[in-house]
């Protein structure tokens, strides 16, 4: 991407895109699901140029008996990081949204390790991707992953496994992870 195609990146307007399934979930209200189980459990609102919204998946990289994930997306489509900071109003709510995922992912892995009996430590794992010529999702999105079953770190996740002759991951309905 030369300067120029950047530029034009970061200048580009913030609208809901027809055929994007984030953009069209991101219209929906806290509590709604998607035909996948995902549930929304955070808004800003449902501002395409400003607002965030967070869903609760069971598709996992961690235990899949009891591991979640959060993934956090803007409500317009955001094709890059970069453009975050292009609108003060979109950049500081991600820094809160980034904040009230964090620190609910946490509350819950408390609560399950006092259950449980297990020692509780609050790491998480947060991943970012937005557009790339390699990646098939161009809506940026964060995934926050938490290590449940008492692992240093969430099992792998994508569609490549770590490890050869391994089983792949489930969810909690019996779908493979992807």
């Amino acid at each position: 991407m030369s300067v120029a195609q950047l530029e034009k990146l970061l200048q580009e307007q913030i609208v809901l895109k027809d055929g994007c399934g984030f953009c069209e979930f991101g219209q929906k209200s806290i509590g709604d699901t998607d035909d996948r189980g995902s549930v929304i459990i955070h808004q800003t609102g449902v501002n395409p140029v400003e607002d965030w919204y967070a869903v609760l998946q069971d598709t996992v990289t961690s235990d899949p008996r009891t591991g979640f994930r959060i993934l956090l997306l803007p409500t317009g489509h955001v094709r890059a990081f970069a453009q975050v900071a292009m609108n003060y109003n979109r950049a500081v709510d991600y820094g809160l949204s980034i904040a009230t995922v964090s620190i609910a992912m946490q509350e819950v892995r408390a609560e399950d390790a006092e259950h449980l009996g297990v020692e509780y430590v609050p790491m998480e794992r947060i991943d970012g991707k937005c557009f790339a010529r390699a990646n098939s999702q161009e809506h940026m999105h964060i995934k926050f992953d938490e290590p449940s079953g008492g692992l240093a770190q969430p099992f792998p996740v994508d569609t490549k496994f770590w490890i050869r002759n391994q089983e792949p991951p489930v969810n909690r309905r019996g779908g493979m992870i992807n």
